[in-house]
């Protein structure tokens, strides 16, 4: 079910955000990424973000509805935005 709005995590607290919204682009990632992704989505749909998040190398994100997380690098979103924990805006000074 789609609601109003999502969340996002900062500093270990959640915020409330407007719709956090992705298009899968289908490219990008690795091969097997992408066939598993093109089983699932629609290239040019928009899908709802409902969290993720970031490590050294990858970030990946969770849409409602799909179960399993992606490799983010497949869809345009606003990463201002997006429910994604960044461990990294923890650590900055």
């Amino acid at each position: 079910m789609l609601t109003d709005s999502c969340w996002r995590v900062y500093d270990g607290c959640m915020e409330e955000e407007s719709k956090c919204w992705a298009t899968f682009t289908g490219e990008g990632g690795y091969d097997r990424e992408r066939i598993a992704a093109r089983e699932r989505f629609t290239i040019g749909e928009k899908y709802l973000i409902t969290g993720g998040s970031m490590s050294q190398s990858c970030t990946r994100i969770s849409f409602d509805g799909i179960e399993g997380s992606w490799n983010s690098v497949m869809f345009d979103y606003d990463e201002s935005k997006a429910p994604i924990d960044n461990p990294y805006i923890r650590l900055a000074p």
